[in-house]
């Protein structure tokens, strides 16, 4: 997956159907992401997560 292609910059963005839902969810959760990795490094913590309620996301930046 190339984040800021699909994510940030996308080449089309759906103005209908189910289509413009998954992308309305992939704006909202891409800055969240972003966010934890940068608070991730800033407090030089190894295993942060992220949980929607429905799931968790599980990061990780190796100390070494």
């Amino acid at each position: 997956m190339n984040f800021y292609h699909e994510i940030v910059q996308p080449e089309t963005v759906p103005i209908e159907g189910p289509e413009i839902l998954g992308y309305k969810a992939a704006r909202l959760a891409g800055p969240t992401i972003i966010q934890e990795y940068h608070v991730l490094i800033q407090e030089d913590l190894e295993y942060p997560y992220l949980t929607t309620g429905l799931g968790i996301m599980l990061l990780r930046v190796p100390n070494d």
